[in-house]
């Protein structure tokens, strides 16, 4: 955690020192730099043919708009993927033009990726068998062309809050017919002209889903928003950032109203130009500005000709100038006054009317003298300060034109023609430097004119999506062809009044001030962090500009409480639009960065490792397989057998088909109805399908219940209620069905459902109609949380006067006077009622003693803390004020007195148990909290919405176990998706050991990524294992003992542990220079086991043995046991070892080691640690040895992986005689020693490396001081394979045994 805290840390100085150089990203040597590419690891990756053009095209256009929105990405060829299919672990969306190319096995590596979370989006309809499955189409798709099927219609809003609309673009589709594809896929884009096609097609697959494009179309730069939305159906909670900027363009205005002759220009109408500008469309559009807060940018044209000859003339602007007047500095007078000063724009549309385009000009040198000319006369006549941005006029300019352009009008940096069209006469422009010449800056037009037509509103919303950009041309002479301005202006008012519903934070500047807002946002760096459950992204923009940051983010409806809720406990602005299957978040924040709930954790845990969803899907494609050799014949009986009105045997093969339900095309199961109803059974039809949906309730069959109403009514209004509110439960939020479900059970028997019914619809269609339905259903209702909910709309806001007036009656009835006074405004309440309010207001303190329960209520709604204040010493359930219990329960709990608000609670049944158990976490520490639980399930056995709730309390409360316990009885389909992130994430925190206990109880609550993880983690610590080990003790390095283990290990089902071995050694002699009788070498092999009680963790317990033999045939044995008392703080230690002396003549003179130890360990605190230990040793030739001593270590640094510190340590030993020489073994008489060093640790217990060692000096009693250097070390080399160091020297001149030893050890399950 550190680590990556640190990391991002570091990441926010980059950026810092990065923002200090801000300008020179913009520009070096006064050109304009190519903006970065994202050099993070990739969220999208490209898999394409490198022959296939369009492949290539349709690749480029959407890495374009990954580029505008700073997502990183990249690009693999079809053969490389097939390789190596790397899919790097970070992707969350796959894109494939068309998948011939990929190999069998590339398809396979697609699936996995696919089942464990991520998106796979395939642009083109091309016949492919493997891919059937990934299309969501039936086992018996036969493939078949519609070639008639265009154009777009949106089922879902492909872009924001545009669904339900259409965009008839007259391309045939020629994708695959409806009837191939599974009733299960959820169809976003249907055909213009047949909303039965399917389009834009998701079907989910695992935790993922494959979106295809169900088209042959070859998907140009003007798609590149519909490319763009269907890869944000894999990146949600991934906030990108835009430009958030409107720019509206007055092509044509100011320009001359005379010609060179002194002569009024007349419009097409006949009108003189400079009196419809002047007098009627300029004030109308100054006003249009004012109630819009959009300020123009005025491209002033000098000529109004297209002359490409002679030499520059100014006669008609100069004409036209005089009737203006000029300022004491000499600038145009109403310029000033009309633009400069109301803080719009002017800038440079041309000399005339002509496009500086070599092809138009004569003599092109007239083009750089004819702008030369034009400069010096804008600083004359117009003003000092001279423009920066350009209009070309017809959107047309080539290389020469701007060559031409800087040369002679050097102020100009930024060009405005059109996104599309010809790169080289100047159109196709992205907002980048341009490509011709890149001393400019381009920020292109994607619209014009007064009436915007659906091929440029495709435009404009297509492309706003990824940049957050609307650049918009208007000209004078639009104006004029739509008859007069008023009407010009009320069709532009009326559609940028719809953009801005959409897109609410969308701010209109200036040319220049936009064209320099999009280039800081183009030229930012965008780093993304995930940690701690949060999505965080940063720019490298400098935090201290004082600029907001704008930020789109697409989330589900499924994850939409949560953002929401996070977003606004964090203050930040923000609003959403319907969008997909959710919601698109604008939002505008302070400073360049924003964190977000993690929503989509599973992605990066389950990317790159293996899991049971993999598993699971690989057995739903083999059965779909196999269901393709099975259900056409079947589908073939059930025709038959309905049209020989057999339906007994049709209906049992029918369930057949329904076993498979999510390969079922819903025209079957229509043409099954069909043929049901045609015989007269329609009750029968809907009693099959309601007994199918008890054995297995799912989506499907509520889906299926809607197809079949549309040939078999249902039969009662009884049924049709259960089945579409079955079809709203499993998700199907279609504003028809809710609108039907409405008008046909809008009963006082119902009103829970329909205030749910009413909330989606208004969420989904934010109309007037919708609202208005909406707030007059809850006034009517008058329920307790009316006020709330009425709260959360500003007084006036809705324009119905009868509903303001119901809505000021019912915080009038609340005693929320002055929120009924300001609703009164907009209603028809008389000034008698607002008076007579009034009147209550003022007397509410005489209520006190006349009518207390009105006088509290009043209080509660108006006065909290006075509410609070009278309620303290009221006895809980006083009679008069029973009707209030709950309204005072509440008041306790808002101000965090839980027992009172438990205490009030009893005198009601109307306060909802989650309240009841949120109040006792917090009272007496949730002491009563699981006794309060109990009761209710007792008596409320499938309350999963309890459950659920508790078990999230139970997290709150740091009671893991408790949850789980709870969250095994809830049914997995109705586990709350939340709770189970919750509670991974607090596995998550627990150590190594913890999570494997976890997983072992609740693996079905678990990610895949932990059971996982913990399988690993277990099989590194207590998996079987075998092993080699090499060890040797030596008199400083002369040999007196080599031994070699072969081991084999392994753990039984309580997780004790028995170990096995070989050992082959020498004992060597220890006189190396003397002859002596026995000090002679010997050979050695045996067999030992050793076994180990792990399961005890608190009094670990161990016993081993070991038989050898020598060269010389006798037989050796050794026994060793020992137990732990380990404490919290405390760990006492007893051994028992009995072995041959470790000497070639401790062999040879049979003598034996019997040993006895005891130890005791004190864990003061973290920092510091207190041994003590004794030892004793009898020898079997009658000599003894015993030592105590006592050890103090104490850690200076304690960090996770790296602790070090100071240590002492001394000892006294007494013993039989002296034999400090070895011979046969090491003895002294009497041994006094003290000293200190330093110790050191280097990772920890789950580290792959891990080094703990100390080095100490000591003085010796009567010897000289010496040195020793002890520690061990194990570095896991691979994940199961460990390499094991221990080592002891001693820096003794006389003998004295210093060992190592080395091994290594796998693991295996």
């Amino acid at each position: 955690m550190i680590a990556k805290k640190i990391g991002y840390l570091s990441l926010l100085i980059a950026f810092t020192l990065l923002t200090g150089c801000q300008q020179e990203l913009y520009k070096s040597n006064n050109k304009f730099n190519i903006p970065e590419k994202s050099t993070e690891e990739p969220l999208v990756q490209f898999l394409i043919e490198p022959t296939n053009y369009s492949a290539i095209l349709e690749t480029e256009n959407l890495a374009k708009a990954f580029d505008y929105s700073k997502i990183a990405h990249k690009t693999l060829w079809v053969n490389q993927f097939n390789e190596k299919l790397n899919i790097a672990p970070t992707t969350r969306v796959v894109t494939v033009h068309e998948t011939a190319g990929l190999s069998t096995v590339a398809i396979d590596s697609l699936l996995k990726f696919v089942s464990k979370g991520g998106t796979l989006l395939i642009t083109k309809a091309a016949k492919d068998e493997r891919m059937s499955y990934f299309f969501g189409m039936t086992p018996g798709a036969d493939w078949s062309t519609n070639k008639v099927a265009s154009g777009l219609f949106f089922n879902k809003p492909l872009f924001p809050g545009m669904q339900g609309r259409g965009f008839d673009n007259e391309t045939t589709h020629l994708g695959f017919n409806t009837s191939n594809f599974s009733s299960n896929v959820n169809v976003l884009v249907s055909a213009y002209n047949d909303n039965n096609y399917p389009v834009l097609v998701e079907n989910q697959i695992g935790n993922g889903k494959v979106i295809l494009y169900n088209s042959s179309q070859v998907l140009k730069k003007e798609m590149r928003g519909l490319l763009f939305s269907a890869s944000l159906l894999g990146l949600e909670g991934i906030p990108y950032p835009i430009a958030n900027i409107g720019t509206l363009f007055l092509d044509d205005f100011p320009s001359a109203v005379y010609d060179k002759n002194g002569k009024a220009i007349t419009l097409k109408n006949g009108e003189g130009k400079s009196e419809f500008l002047k007098k009627d469309w300029w004030p109308k559009m100054k006003k249009f500005s004012q109630e819009e807060d959009i300020k123009f940018s005025a491209y002033v044209t000098f000529n109004a000709d297209d002359k490409n000859t002679g030499e520059a003339n100014f006669k008609s602007w100069d004409q036209t100038g005089l009737l203006d007047g000029k300022n004491e500095d000499g600038t145009n007078k109403w310029m000033t006054n009309e633009f400069t000063n109301r803080g719009h724009e002017l800038g440079f549309r041309g000399y005339n009317d002509l496009s500086l385009s070599k092809e138009l000009w004569q003599d092109t040198d007239l083009i750089l003298e004819n702008i030369k000319a034009s400069e010096k006369k804008w600083e004359e006549n117009i003003s000092k300060s001279l423009p920066t941005s350009y209009v070309a006029p017809n959107n047309k300019i080539d290389s020469l034109g701007l060559i031409s352009l800087k040369k002679g009008f050097p102020s100009l940096n930024f060009v405005h023609t059109s996104f599309l069209g010809d790169l080289y006469k100047g159109g196709n422009r992205e907002f980048d430097p341009d490509p011709l010449n890149n001393r400019f800056f381009d920020y292109p037009r994607l619209s014009s004119g007064y009436t915007i037509s659906d091929k440029e509103l495709w435009a404009i919303e297509s492309t706003y999506l990824y940049t957050g950009i609307w650049s918009h041309a208007i000209s004078t002479e639009d104006a004029v062809e739509m008859g007069n301005a008023d009407n010009a202006i009320n069709s532009l008012k009326n559609h940028i009044a719809d953009y801005k519903n959409r897109h609410p934070q969308m701010q209109f500047l200036t040319a220049k001030k936009s064209t320099e807002a999009v280039m800081d946002w183009r030229y930012q760096s965008i780093r993304h962090l995930s940690y701690e459950g949060q999505y965080e992204v940063s720019s490298s923009l400098n935090s201290d500009a004082n600029k907001d940051s704008y930020w789109l983010m697409y989330v589900s409806e499924h994850n939409n409480v949560k953002v929401h809720e996070k977003l606004f406990f964090d203050q930040t602005e923000f609003s959403a639009t319907p969008f997909l299957n959710g919601f698109l978040y604008s939002i505008k924040t302070k400073s360049p960065n924003l964190s977000v709930p993690d929503i989509r954790p599973e992605i990066r845990t389950l990317i790159g490792t293996t899991s049971t969803l993999i598993t699971n899907t690989n057995n739903d494609y083999k059965a779909y397989n196999r269901s393709k050799q099975t259900m056409v014949p079947l589908k073939k009986k059930i025709n038959r057998l309905v049209v020989e009105e057999k339906t007994k045997e049709a209906t049992n093969l029918m369930e057949k088909l329904f076993d498979n339900n999510k390969f079922i095309n819903s025209q079957e199961i229509v043409t099954y109805a069909e043929g049901m109803e045609a015989q007269g059974k329609t009750e029968e039809l809907w009693s099959q399908l309601d007994q199918l949906y008890q054995k297995n309730p799912s989506s499907s069959y509520a889906d299926f219940s809607r197809d079949i109403s549309i040939v078999s009514n249902y039969p009662t209004p009884t049924i049709k209620k259960m089945w579409i509110e079955r079809q709203m439960e499993w998700g199907q939020n279609d504003p028809a069905l809710l609108k039907e479900y409405y008008q046909n059970f809008n009963t006082e028997d119902n009103t829970e459902i329909i205030e749910q019914v009413l909330s989606v619809l208004y969420s989904l269609e934010p109309t007037d109609e919708n609202q208005h339905t909406y707030y007059d259903f809850l006034v009517k209702s008058n329920k307790d949380d009316l006020l709330l909910k009425l709260d959360e709309i500003a007084p006036c806001s809705i324009s119905n006067k009868d509903l303001a007036t119901s809505i000021s009656k019912a915080y009038a009835e609340k005693l929320n006077f002055d929120k009924a006074e300001l609703w009164q405004k907009c209603g028809n309440i008389s000034p008698e009622v607002v008076k007579e309010w009034k009147e209550k207001t003022k007397t509410i303190a005489s209520k006190k003693f006349t009518d207390f329960e009105y006088y509290l209520r009043y209080l509660l709604v108006n006065d909290p803390d006075k509410a609070l204040e009278e309620a303290q010493e009221i006895e809980p359930c006083r009679p008069d004020l029973i009707r209030l219990s709950k309204n005072i329960a509440l008041l306790f709990a808002q101000y965090s007195q839980y027992q009172k608000a438990l205490d009030w609670s009893t005198c009601t049944n109307t306060i909802s148990i989650k309240h009841i158990l949120d109040w006792n976490l917090e009272y007496a520490n949730g002491r009563y909290l699981k006794q309060v639980y109990a009761q209710h399930i007792e008596k409320n056995p499938r309350d999963y919405n309890t459950m659920n709730h508790m078990v999230k309390l139970l997290l709150l409360k740091g009671d893991v176990d408790g949850a789980g316990k709870i969250a095994l009885s809830i049914p997995q389909n109705k586990i709350d998706p939340d709770f189970k992130i919750a509670f991974n994430n607090e596995v998550k925190s627990e150590t190594n050991e913890k999570q494997s206990l976890y997983v072992s109880k609740y693996k079905v609550l678990m990610d895949d990524a932990i059971v996982k993880k913990s399988e690993i983690e277990a099989r590194k610590k207590k998996g079987h294992s075998i092993g080699l080990t090499s060890s040797a003790i030596a008199d400083e390095f002369n040999p007196t003992l080599f031994n070699n283990a072969f081991h084999f290990g392994f753990y039984n089902t309580k997780l004790d542990f028995h170990k096995f071995s070989i050992v082959q050694g020498t004992a060597y002699s220890v006189l190396k220079d003397t002859i002596v009788p026995n000090d002679i070498d010997r050979d050695l092999l045996g067999v030992a086991y050793q076994y180990k009680t792990e399961s005890n963790e608190k009094n670990p317990f161990s016993v081993g043995a070991k038989v050898e033999l020598d060269n010389f045939n006798k037989v050796f044995f050794h026994f060793n046991t020992g137990i732990d008392f380990i404490g919290d703080n405390s760990t006492s230690s007893l051994a028992l070892k009995v072995h041959p002396v470790t000497t070639g003549p401790g062999y040879e003179l049979n003598i034996y080691d019997i040993q006895v130890k005891a130890a005791q360990e004190f864990e003061y605190s973290s920092n510091l640690d207190h041994q003590f230990y004794v030892k004793a040793d009898y020898y079997t030739d009658s000599q003894y040895y015993a030592i105590g001593g006592t050890r103090v270590e104490y850690n200076l640094l304690n960090l996770d992986k790296f602790k070090f510190g100071p240590l002492i340590e001394g000892a006294y030993g007494v013993g039989s005689e002296e034999r400090r020489d070895g011979f046969p073994y090491w003895l002294t008489e009497d041994r006094l020693y003290a000293g200190g060093g330093l110790q050191f640790t280097i990772g920890n217990e789950d580290s792959d490396f891990n080094w703990q060692s100390d080095f100490s000096l000591f003085a010796e009693q009567e010897e000289d001081s010496f040195q020793r250097y002890e520690g061990k070390l194990s570095y896991r080399i691979k994940n199961f394979t460990t390499v094991h160091l221990n080592y002891s020297y001693f820096t003794i001149d006389r003998f004295f045994s210093n060992t190592i030893q080395l091994g290594i050890q796998y693991n295996f399950k």
